[in-house]
Order: C-alpha cells, then structure tokens, then sequence
C-alpha cells in the first residue's frame, strides 16, 4: 500500500530523519545556558535573550521550539524550566547531567555528521576519547547511569567480596559498594582523573584507590573497555583478568549489549556504530557473544543480566 502525507508510518519515518534538528537545538540550549539562567526563575524572551547573547532574530522560534519540544513552558512572553529541565539541566544543581550533552554538542555530534563516510571506509573518523572528560561529564554520566549501577548492585551478594576493581572511569561502581558495605575496598585501574575527586569528597580514600596495571582483587568489572578493542585485545584483556582473580572471584562485564536477534535495544546497535566512528575494530556483542568469550577463556557459571536502560552485565566465576 502506497503511503499517503499524513500516514502514521511516514511521520513515524520523518520524524527519526529531523531527530538531529531537535538535537541541536537542545544541545545549544544547554550551550548557551540557557536552563541555568531560567534556573533562577522565569524571564522574558527579551532577558533571557540578553543574557544569553541570543540575536533578536532567533529568540522567539528557538525559545519556542524547546516550549514545544517540552523543555520550557511558556506564559505570553515569560518563560519558565520544565520540571525535568530544571531538575537535570540547571548548572547549579547536583543533578546536573549538562556535562554529558555538552560533551555530545562539542564531540560526538560532529563525529557522527562522518557516518557515511565511516560505513564507507570502515575506518573511524575522530580520535578515541581522552580519560578524563571535566568533572560536569563526569557528575552527569554518574547521574545517567545511576539506574544501571544500582541495578547491579543489586543483583550480587556484594557481602562474599573484600575487593572490587573497576578498569577505566570514574569508579561509579566501586564507590557505590564502598558506601554500602564497610567490608569492600579496592578502586579502579588506569582511572578517569576525576576517581581520585570522588574518592576524597566520599571520604573513601582509606579504601579505595587508582592502580596502573590489575591489582589483586575478588570481582573485576570491565565497564565498556571489552567492546572498545580489537579481538585479540579483549582475548588478552580477558586473559588478564582471569589469571589474576582466585577461585570462585568474578569477572563482570557491563556495557550496552546487543539482543542476540540484533533488532531490539537500538541503545546498543547505535553505540556500536558509534565505535566504528571512534575506533579502529570496537563493536558492541550480543549478550550471547560476550557469554561464550568468557566461558572460552575458562569461566564458569556465565549469566547475563538485564539491567534495563539498554545495558547488560555479563557475569562469569572462576
């Protein structure tokens, strides 16, 4: 059947394909501070134009549009936060995850304008990320992955471990488990610059630190490391871990993860091309690839866990 200007499958599709204008214009918002000035209260579009440095021009269709994208309500001319742009992006509040948009204005989306030529090339097209990103990114990703975090934790009797190593990041993990359980210590390797500011204002630094190379640990957790290498490199990296832990440590692998049909978490399907615009061989598995990787290298009882949002743990003892 021939579509038709209006048919639900048409706007379905156009509206993915003007996805990236609605994007940009969150992305400039949160730029141009727009939701912290409003933080402080309602304004005009003319005061809020005038702070912002917004030409005359712009001002009312841009406001306008983040009114109708449901970002900021409107009463005649004075404008005002929705309660989930006043909660997540206003600057001076601790839930602040404008670190993470700001990261995707000024890095990922010109990186993903490359994609064709990437699926072309098969070649990545920007520089892998550097290991820290400011602390705005590092407090919104902390804010953003919350659910998956908290998920995990509470899928494993954490009170069996006494030490717990993340590898890379800012050990969102592990300094959720320190809080909870007294009895954990550890930290992260080849960690985010801004652990070492976590574990001080947490007042864990007795507990927890940053490592160069795999320390000696009950539970590992490879958090988005596997999916960035090449093959031999997660065979290695996985060798790594298993030589190091003792009987009956685990190996966790957490990342976003394909369903095993390939066509149902977009989250993951999207983050892997989004490796093959910033790496030379990473890509997401499915939850049945990575089980079979760690039971290759010898580990036992392997099981995957969902933990909603688009992200898996992969869990597997020794």
């Amino acid at each position: 059947m021939t579509s038709e200007i209006g048919d639900p499958g048409l706007d379905s599709l156009l509206s993915v394909a003007t996805g990236f204008m609605a994007a940009r214009t969150l992305l400039a918002a949160v730029e141009l501070g727009v939701f912290t000035l409003l933080g402080d209260g309602p304004r005009t579009g003319a005061r809020i134009a005038g702070e912002a440095g917004l030409h005359a021009r712009a001002t009312a269709d841009f406001l306008d549009s983040l009114v109708a994208l449901r970002l900021l309500e409107r009463d005649g001319d004075t404008y005002r936060n929705s309660l989930d742009a006043d909660l997540y992006l206003d600057r001076e509040k601790p839930t602040y995850v404008g670190g993470v948009l700001t990261r995707m204005g000024a890095r990922d989306y010109p990186m993903w304008a490359s994609l064709t030529e990437a699926l072309r090339s098969g070649e990545p097209r920007a520089a892998a990320p550097e290991p820290g990103a400011g602390r705005d990114y590092q407090d919104g990703l902390a804010w953003v992955l919350a659910p998956v975090t908290r998920e995990l934790a509470g899928r494993i009797d954490w009170r069996r471990f006494e030490r717990v190593v993340e590898f890379g990041g800012a050990g969102l993990l592990v300094t959720r488990l320190a809080q909870a359980y007294p009895g954990i210590s550890g930290g992260v390797v080849r960690a985010a610059p801004e652990f070492a500011e976590n574990v001080e204002r947490l007042f864990l630094a007795d507990r927890l630190t940053a490592y160069d190379e795999l320390p000696p640990a009950d539970v590992y957790v490879l958090g988005g490391v596997l999916s960035r290498r090449d093959p031999a490199g997660r065979t290695a990296l996985l060798n790594e871990a298993y030589a190091a832990l003792p009987t009956g440590g685990l190996l966790i692998v957490l990342d976003t993860m394909a369903d095993d049909d390939r066509r149902r978490n977009p989250t993951a399907l999207l983050a892997s091309l989004g490796l093959l615009l910033e790496t030379p061989a990473g890509r997401q598995d499915t939850t049945t690839e990575c089980r079979a990787s760690l039971s290759e290298t010898g580990f036992r009882s392997v099981s995957a866990e969902d933990l909603g949002h688009g992200w898996s743990a992969v869990i597997g003892a020794k």
